[in-house]
């Protein structure tokens, strides 16, 4: 699942809301709190672990640590193409 703070949910609504309504740093972050919740309750049924990432960070480092949680080894230059 991925997640970040507040503040930058309420920046990237702010910068492309995409038809989406501003929201305060309150509701962004119960979101993110409903979202972690039903990922955690699908993982607990499914018997699977659930990994939170930070999508604060760029495309390249979320995809390197989604890749090293699939035990896929890829080297860093690859991903600086």
């Amino acid at each position: 699942m991925l997640y970040t703070e507040p503040s930058v949910v309420m920046d990237r609504i702010r910068s492309n809301n995409q038809g989406r309504p501003t929201v305060t740093a309150f509701e962004a972050a119960f979101h993110c709190e409903l979202q972690a919740s039903v990922a955690l309750i699908y993982g607990i049924n499914l018997g699977l672990p659930v990994y939170l990432l930070d999508s604060s960070k760029s495309a390249d480092s979320l995809t390197a640590e989604v890749l090293r949680l699939m035990g896929v080894f890829v080297e860093q230059r690859a991903l600086d193409m």
